[in-house]
């Protein structure tokens, strides 16, 4: 009789067992966490190039990880560039664009000087970032060939070869930027356009970044003539092109390898999270500058 009582109890403990063990709430736990209260600061994203005739600056605010509202884009920030101390511009709002620009001024590109970008939006804490900007370098030179090259996926393709002198005794970073470059006469008027053109490679010390660049470190190559290899799809030699070379500073690569990582991370479940490179006192984002070189193919 004792061990029929036993049985009966150990079966009924058994039952209770399978059925709490099987409610979702047993394999779950609520942790309430208390987000820390969020101070808006301003947020510049802005790429300074010698080649460029008008400069443009992205500004904005940031926001809390649980905030639902729009970022803001504030029309009445000051902005200033300056150079070894002394102011060389102003920027004003362009509402075609949503940004604030202004037009190149004589003796941007200066090497070795300091260009400080300082930024004022009214109601929160002002913000700056500093770049020094580096030594432009010549593109020795950039020889298509057609159907030179073999893709990554195997097909037959153009290759694209740039040779490059790195400047000995200082780490560097560069930039590469294929162009189509042409204009076409309708009398009596002449038309000029450009557009990027898509490059690729197979060289593992290359990454991919924004606006179609291709950008690498002198880690492999310090000091001594280096011989890249690019390939693209499209018919290289029969276009008028250019390529761009720019010489990055070591806080515009770290950012523009960030992003694409982030990119590339954003979404998947099973990718480490990315924090993207800033370089922006009193605020978030980047402020980065590049000499850039110009050579032309296929004239």
């Amino acid at each position: 009789m004792k061990n029929s009582s036993f049985l009966l109890l150990f079966f009924a403990a058994l039952l209770v067992l399978i059925h709490t063990g099987c409610n979702e709430d047993s394999f779950s736990q609520v942790v309430e966490i208390d987000i820390p209260q969020h101070q808006p600061l301003t947020v510049l994203n802005g790429h300074f190039s010698t080649s460029d005739k008008t400069f443009s600056l992205l500004v904005s605010s940031s926001r809390g990880i649980l905030d639902t509202a729009a970022f803001g884009l504030p029309k009445n920030a000051a902005v200033t560039l300056l150079k070894d101390g002394v102011p060389v511009t102003d920027f004003s709002w362009k509402e075609e664009s949503f940004k604030y620009a202004s037009t190149s001024f004589t003796g941007f590109g200066q090497t070795g000087a300091l260009y400080r970008l300082e930024v004022s939006v009214p109601g929160m804490p002002p913000a700056y970032a500093e770049q020094t900007m580096p030594a432009p370098v010549e593109i020795q030179r950039a020889e298509v060939k057609p159907d030179g090259a073999i893709s990554a996926d195997g097909d037959r393709v153009d290759g694209l070869t740039v040779d490059i002198k790195d400047p000995a005794g200082v780490e560097n970073y560069y930039a590469v930027q294929l162009l189509v470059r042409d204009t076409v006469v309708s009398p009596p008027d002449t038309f000029a356009y450009e557009y990027r053109v898509f490059l690729d490679t197979n060289d593992p010390l290359v990454s991919y970044a924004e606006n179609q660049l291709l950008i690498f470190s002198d880690a492999s190559f310090e000091g001594k003539t280096a011989s890249l290899n690019f390939y693209s799809y499209d018919q290289l030699d029969r276009q008028k092109m250019v390529l761009r070379l720019y010489a990055l500073t070591r806080e515009g690569y770290l950012y523009l390898r960030s992003k694409e990582d982030y990119e590339n991370a954003n979404g998947n479940p099973f990718a480490e999270p990315v924090t993207v490179f800033s370089n922006v006192e009193g605020g978030y984002g980047i402020f980065m500058i590049s000499a850039a070189t110009e050579k032309i193919i296929n004239p």
